[in-house]
């Protein structure tokens, strides 16, 4: 079977380029928006100043990468079953969206959502095991 990493997710940087784009789109990003808060501030206290709103904005406006990542995709299936093999859950700066998760990434996506450092080696290496091929081109 054929995993193809192209068809798994969809950049949606301009989902966050500006204030505009995260008021258009803010019933996607808002939750990823408030963790991204909460794992560096107290969200209640900056809620009780007024502060909450202008938080999730300035970090949701400092993501340089987006990503949505399909979870019923092949690859998503893959990633699914290898996370929970490892016994990790999705990174800090990702968030489950039902079949979705929306990732705010540095770089190169997929290792980081796998969380094996910089490279797919030992994913790629599981992946074979299932009889999964994953064609990144």
């Amino acid at each position: 079977m054929k995993a193809y990493y192209t068809e798994s997710f969809k950049d949606v940087t301009t989902w966050v380029k500006d204030c505009d784009s995260i008021l258009e789109n803010f019933d996607s990003v808002c939750d990823l928006g408030m963790q991204l808060v909460s794992q560096q501030n107290d969200a209640r206290m900056l809620s009780a100043n007024g502060l909450l709103d202008t938080a999730i904005t300035r970090a949701l406006l400092d993501i340089k990468k987006l990503i949505r990542f399909d979870l019923h995709s092949t690859l998503g299936q893959v990633v699914s079953e290898y996370l929970d093999l490892k016994g990790r859950n999705i990174p800090a700066a990702a968030i489950q969206q039902g079949r979705w998760i929306l990732f705010a990434c540095r770089g190169d996506w997929l290792p980081e959502l796998v969380g094996d450092g910089d490279d797919t080696y030992n994913f790629d290496k599981y992946a074979a095991s299932l009889g999964v091929e994953i064609i990144y081109g």
